[in-house]
């Protein structure tokens, strides 16, 4: 990994890195990632409804947490988030899926901006 991180991070866990993404979503749940508030975000894509991969720049030992926050005054649509798989050490991919009340798979409505916080590892160090 060749990137610059600042170092200091009170936590037990060593090598520990957040991430951010900022991504608007349009008509049918496309989204379109915010390249500035995105670093070390490759892409963000939607897969089917409420079901989005996002491709880190960079390999990571592991993922300790996902979250995703919805930005949206006539409300996102979605109750709840949960992460559906994650390859952080290979494809260096996160999925994610975006579920409504009902437990249905839902877009967040079009004009929401997801921002999406990963919290990783980037040390093998115990």
């Amino acid at each position: 990994m060749n990137r610059l991180f600042n170092q200091f991070f009170l936590s037990l866990e060593r090598g520990k890195v957040i991430l951010f993404a900022n991504v608007s979503v349009g008509a049918t749940g496309a989204p379109t990632l915010n390249a500035i508030k995105s670093k070390g975000v490759a892409t963000v894509v939607r897969n089917s409804a409420g079901n989005y991969t996002v491709t880190l720049n960079d390999k990571y030992v592991d993922l300790f947490h996902v979250n995703v926050n919805f930005i949206n005054a006539a409300g996102a649509g979605v109750a709840y988030v949960y992460t559906e798989s994650q390859d952080v050490d290979g494809a260096k991919t996160i999925v994610f899926q975006c579920k409504d009340l009902s437990g249905a798979a839902v877009d967040p409505s079009s004009g929401t901006t997801m921002q999406i916080e990963m919290k990783l590892k980037s040390s093998t160090a115990p």
